[in-house]
């Protein structure tokens, strides 16, 4: 393993509470921690986001990574962030079955 287990289980100790609207529109769970946002606390699912639509999408329980790079023409843009999370979710569906909504 090349992240420490004990990194990733703090990583998904994140509080909800730190990071409010606008920065976690589209997580309703969500909360940010060690640099990774977590799309809801009960999943394990965390991303790196960067400006301009940067975007790492690790979703552990499904064993899937989506990585996306980008050069929106904003520096942030909640609704691409939205778009964003609507079509991983569309991908996550396809090859799993598996539905976040």
């Amino acid at each position: 393993m090349i992240v420490p287990i004990e990194w990733l289980n703090d990583t998904f100790n994140a509080n909800p509470k730190i990071f409010l609207e606008p920065y976690n529109d589209g997580l309703q769970n969500g909360a940010y921690r060690n640099q990774f946002w977590i799309r809801d606390v009960d999943r394990k699912v965390m991303m790196a986001r960067g400006v301009f639509g940067q975007l790492i999408y690790v979703d552990i329980d499904n064993q899937l990574t989506i990585t996306r790079l980008a050069s929106w023409p904003e520096f942030l843009s909640t609704e691409r962030k939205l778009d964003d999370y609507r079509a991983i979710d569309a991908i996550t569906k396809h090859l799993t079955g598996v539905t976040h909504e």
